[in-house]
């Protein structure tokens, strides 16, 4: 069989996973998956490509390695556990966690196991996005004020759920957006973006209001689109903040560049909202060695910094939509814009993607944790306007 062929053929391999570990495979954190060694994956060669989803969510990798072994405490002694189970530290734990999935306690024993080295494909899994009924590029039109919204990044952790409240309000109708519009939304989201300046103005005229809720990696991609909304008269802007309040500086690198890009949205003067909510409770919660939560998870944190004393605000990632959607509602003339011109942003530019991730996890304990920054005194410090006080009728979802 030759190459392409075998390719074709592999392509069709679906993996299934939790969503937690889907987005840990997308940002590089996890690398592996480890299997029960049955033929079709043994069978995978580097080169090919597979789908792995995570309920309706799914995206395109690439194999990078195939490697046998007779058991998982040598699969993961072989690679370590973070590779394959990111936040377990204990191999025995790991251990544990794949014997508990039905027929792998004999499955290991009769038939061994295999590591899949995979990495994300970001052309087949912007192609395999446009093909859904959603895409990354999505236009409303509100059905109670003049207001064409445009989404960048509908498909995504915070952009589906900001998606999900626009059209669960009743405000908001959705339009198709078109095939050119799609392709660039999905290029900036993922930060690919070398899309010429004239060709975004052009297809954000008669945009009233972009949203973005770009990938990490993407968050400094904004600013050509800043400049395109400037240009093209767009009214109003909210850049991918919805994270925890924090002053820039070195404290948190991510905040630094998202500081820069609201430097670009002020040298335009271009109407904007900033929304930060805090941290979400999907990404604060520890995972028990049951797995009871884990399809609740969307980054297990297991760590207790500073005694865990400090206070933190703490926000379910559902209610980021709802609260945009309550803020989206009120005019432009009444916006609240209160943040002053910032400084030119500190350029932290590391090479490696996976770095990057956790240069970032190592100043969120921080700036949570130990500086206490993540707290609704700080927020109004900074000069944030409580949701609470502006929305006191709106019921937020409870831990619980």
């Amino acid at each position: 069989m030759d190459r392409t062929a075998h390719e074709a053929k592999a392509s069709k391999l679906t993996l299934t996973v939790q969503p937690s570990y889907l987005t840990h495979l997308r940002t590089g954190l996890k690398t592996h998956e480890g299997r029960l060694a049955r033929p079709h994956y043994l069978s995978l060669q580097p080169g090919n490509y597979i789908k792995i989803s995570a309920h309706e969510d799914a995206s395109i990798f690439r194999v990078l390695s195939v490697t046998q072994y007779k058991t998982f405490r040598e699969m993961l002694l072989a690679y370590g556990v973070k590779a394959f189970l990111p936040g377990v530290e204990d191999v025995d734990e790991a251990v544990e966690i794949y014997r508990g999935f039905p027929g792998y306690v004999e499955g290991e024993r009769e038939m061994g196991v295999v590591a899949i080295e995979v990495m994300l494909n970001v052309r087949r899994s912007i192609k395999m996005a446009l093909q859904k009924l959603i895409s990354p590029a999505t236009v409303l039109d509100s059905l109670v004020l003049p207001k064409k919204i445009f989404l960048v990044g509908a498909t995504g952790e915070t952009g589906k759920h900001i998606l999900n409240a626009l059209l669960g309000n009743g405000s908001f109708q959705t339009k198709p957006a078109r095939s050119d519009l799609d392709i660039v939304a999905s290029k900036l989201c993922l930060g690919t973006s070398t899309i010429r300046l004239e060709t975004l103005t052009a297809l954000l005229q008669g945009i009233d209001v972009v949203i973005s809720c770009v990938a990490p990696p993407a968050v400094r991609d904004q600013i050509p689109l800043i400049n395109a909304a400037a240009a093209a008269n767009v009214k109003r802007f909210l850049p991918c903040n919805w994270g925890t309040p924090s002053a820039r500086g070195w404290i948190l690198a991510l905040r630094d560049i998202k500081e820069e890009v609201h430097d670009c949205i002020f040298r335009h003067k271009l109407g904007f909202t900033i929304i930060d909510i805090g941290f979400w409770y999907q990404a604060s919660i520890p995972r028990v060695p049951s797995g009871r939560f884990d399809s609740a998870i969307f980054m297990p944190v297991n760590e207790v910094y500073a005694g865990g004393r400090t206070p933190n605000m703490l926000t379910d990632a559902r209610d980021a939509g709802r609260i945009t959607v309550e803020i989206l509602k009120v005019s432009d003339d009444e916006a609240r814009a209160t943040l002053k011109t910032r400084q030119e942003a500190f350029d932290a530019d590391p090479t490696l993607l996976t770095n990057r991730y956790r240069m970032a996890a190592a100043q969120y304990a921080i700036t949570k944790y130990v500086r206490a920054d993540n707290t609704p005194e700080y927020a109004k410090y900074l000069g944030y306007i409580s949701a609470n006080e502006l929305f006191p009728d709106f019921k937020y979802k409870t831990y619980a």
